[in-house]
């Protein structure tokens, strides 16, 4: 059987993960091309697979003019380029991975939907959680109906200050217009995970927010433009130099070039680049905190909660049943049932640190060659195959709830359609 010819946009932090799956399957899998404009990410992968040949590309373009018979695709690239090179690899015959979100309007995920439908090809939204063992025993649970129709879901997203100040502060996801707004960028997998575990979708959405804190008027007195210049650095819960020098924390993106070494880079990045910069000035303007309420096309009533106030980096969820309530936290779900007053708890504890959101990463790449392979061999049919990988069709709706939720954020009105 043939490899299926496999090309990777983005030579990121997402794409190696999935990329991870090759190494454990190379009878699987023949890499076809890595693009990406980063001539530091593209010598690491050159130096990460030196047997490929003449393979890496810096240029889209140059890769589809030059790369032949390419079977699917995995986009890693940013946000704003998602659309595009989907669209492109489409039109190309290919079949995609697309890291989330899709796109930055509604209209063009309709774009994206219509031409892999026109293609008939496989267009993949990366919704690990879907996949993650915690939240498919929770899918078993609430199919088994033991706990009876679900009334109301509150969903809580610590977005956690660390995150917040690098990714969505300092960091690319800090600006709306070239990636998404918060709503998107963040949360979109776990409305995702909403809509698959209710089976249903929105009919009404009302969402508040802004970008409270982390704005110039705010700044403290006596800091500076940058943390290694300032006066209160250290007694400061949003300081560079803490994050990235003391604690070490979120240094796993930043290029090291060959001859030098992470210390060099960081420091160099406090003095000159984006992540050294005070949180009070920055470019800055997704909100900081974010509240969204909807109801379902059956009723259930859903809330969630993005809070970026906060040490902790994880989700809590609370499903209300009509015959039993069931609460996902710490890498555990808990349930009560109402008839018996028995508690059921199901220990995910161990599973907790495991690499690669522990397995899912995996899981998804597997589906997704898995459908390649069935494409290939029944000659591009559109029946999807029988798992749980959702086409895209089946994983836009998360997009659409986080357009409706910002039109609702900025309007001050409910939506119900966009």
């Amino acid at each position: 059987m043939r490899k299926v010819r496999l090309a990777v946009f983005g030579y990121g932090n997402r794409a190696k993960k999935y990329l991870t799956y090759l190494e454990s399957h190379p009878g699987e899998i023949e890499l076809a091309g890595i693009v990406d404009i980063d001539k530091g990410r593209l010598e690491e992968a050159r130096q990460k697979y030196p047997s490929c040949g003449q393979i890496f590309y810096s240029s889209s373009d140059d890769f589809f003019s030059s790369a032949d018979n390419v079977d699917a695709v995995i986009i890693g690239t940013p946000d704003d380029t998602h659309y595009g090179l989907c669209m492109k690899a489409l039109e190309h015959g290919c079949h995609v991975l697309l890291e989330k979100p899709a796109a930055q309007t509604m209209s063009q995920c309709r774009d994206i939907m219509a031409e892999s439908a026109r293609q008939k090809a496989h267009v993949i939204l990366c919704y690990v959680l879907r996949y993650h063992p915690l939240y498919a025993c929770l899918k078993e649970i609430l199919a088994s109906a033991k706990y009876g129709d679900i009334v109301s879901i509150n969903h809580i997203v610590n977005v956690g200050i660390d995150r917040t100040c690098h990714t969505f502060v300092r960091g690319p996801w800090g600006d709306s217009m070239t990636t998404n707004p918060m709503i998107v960028s963040k949360c979109c997998h776990d409305l995702d995970l909403i809509v698959w575990l209710t089976g249903q979708k929105a009919k009404r959405v009302s969402s508040f927010g802004s970008l409270k804190w982390f704005r110039a008027e705010n700044a403290q007195q006596g800091s500076a433009g940058r943390c290694i210049d300032c006066g209160i650095e250290n007694r400061c819960p949003f300081s560079a130099p803490d994050l990235y020098l003391r604690r070490k924390e979120w240094t796993g993106n930043f290029i090291v070039p060959q001859g030098s070494t992470l210390e060099e880079v960081l420091e160099k990045e406090m003095r000159e680049g984006r992540y050294g910069r005070c949180v009070y000035h920055c470019d800055n303007d997704v909100v900081d905190h974010q509240v969204l309420s909807m109801v379902m096309d059956n009723d259930i009533v859903v809330t969630l909660s993005m809070d970026c106030f906060t040490m902790k980096d994880s989700r809590i969820t609370d499903i209300k049943c009509v015959f039993g309530e069931i609460t996902v936290q710490d890498n555990m779900i808990r349930a009560r049932d109402f008839n018996t007053g028995e508690e059921s708890v199901w220990d995910f504890s161990s599973v907790a640190g495991l690499p690669l959101h522990a397995g899912a990463d995996l899981k998804i790449v597997e589906e997704f060659i898995g459908k390649v392979r069935a494409s290939k061999e029944t000659e591009r049919t559109d029946k999807a195959a029988a798992s749980g990988a959702p086409e895209i069709s089946n994983s836009m709706e998360s997009h659409r709830i986080c357009f409706m939720a910002e039109e609702s954020r900025l309007s001050g009105m409910t939506v119900s359609d966009i």
